[in-house]
């Protein structure tokens, strides 16, 4: 077995610093104009220029129509005129059109504006909401069936007042209010994860973490044969971070099965 002991939340930066990458996925090099704009937006935010931004992204929007560089430039230009509901929407029609490996490093000013714009909204109107709350009542539905006492538990508990749920470029993620920053598994655990990834060895965590750890090897967990499976056990003592880890993915058919073995309260 593989044990994995998570003490807290892995904080990964997200305006400033650092630059990484969410759950290992590098930003490809985009056309030339767009990154020149880029750099030149992100030089004018940091100085505090937001009229020259704004006409530097519109321009740009006007001559990409309906590409996905268009839509991120179309966000953050929302963003700076404090227009949250619209800079979600442009960026979340970018997340789409850019898909898996393409999207914007954690350190963009692209980043930055999606995340804090869906701060601004109110937690029942942000896009993660419907999303989570569906994730939410698929796995406690699930968890009744095996577990019955612990569910009883998670449905008893709230979100920790410190965590909120928010949707970023390929998927939904905690986010840690205090720190002003998403709860990202590290590029360095996912490199450490995936060296097991293949091995019918069991997994185990200590503790939700980020909640991504679980989501990555769930996601990339093949049937070895005569329909064998490697299981995941989770051990994380507080109902209120399951009912915030329930919150991010479907984990319902992989409780049913075994495959996720959640051992709490």
């Amino acid at each position: 077995m593989v044990g994995f002991r998570v003490r807290g939340m892995s904080i990964a930066e997200t305006a400033s610093g650092g630059g990484r990458s969410v759950a290992g996925t590098k930003e490809k090099t985009r056309p030339g104009r767009f990154v020149s704009l880029t750099r030149s937006v992100d030089s004018l935010l940091r100085e505090g220029v937001t009229e020259q931004a704004y006409a530097l992204l519109s321009e740009f929007a006007r001559g990409s129509s309906g590409s996905a560089e268009a839509f991120l430039a179309l966000g953050l230009a929302a963003w700076i005129r404090e227009n949250f509901r619209g800079a979600v929407e442009y960026l979340a029609k970018a997340a789409a059109a850019l898909g898996p490996g393409r999207y914007p490093d954690l350190s963009s000013p692209y980043s930055a504006a999606y995340l804090y714009a869906q701060l601004r909204l109110s937690p029942e109107s942000r896009p993660a909401a419907s999303r989570a709350a569906a994730n939410y009542r698929k796995n406690l539905e699930a968890l009744k069936e095996v577990d019955p006492p612990l569910a009883r538990e998670v449905e008893r508990s709230l979100l920790p007042r410190d965590l909120t749920v928010v949707e970023f470029w390929d998927g939904l993620y905690l986010f840690s209010i205090p720190e002003g920053s998403l709860c990202a598994m590290s590029a360095d655990l996912a490199g450490r994860l995936g060296a097991h990834l293949k091995s019918r060895s069991p997994i185990a965590f200590g503790g939700v973490g980020t909640g991504r750890e679980l989501l990555f090897c769930l996601a990339d967990s093949p049937d070895f044969l005569h329909g064998m499976t490697r299981p995941h056990y989770l051990f994380e003592p507080r109902a209120d971070l399951l009912s915030a880890l329930f919150h991010l993915g479907d984990f319902s058919a992989d409780l049913r099965s075994g495959r996720l073995i959640v051992f709490g309260g």
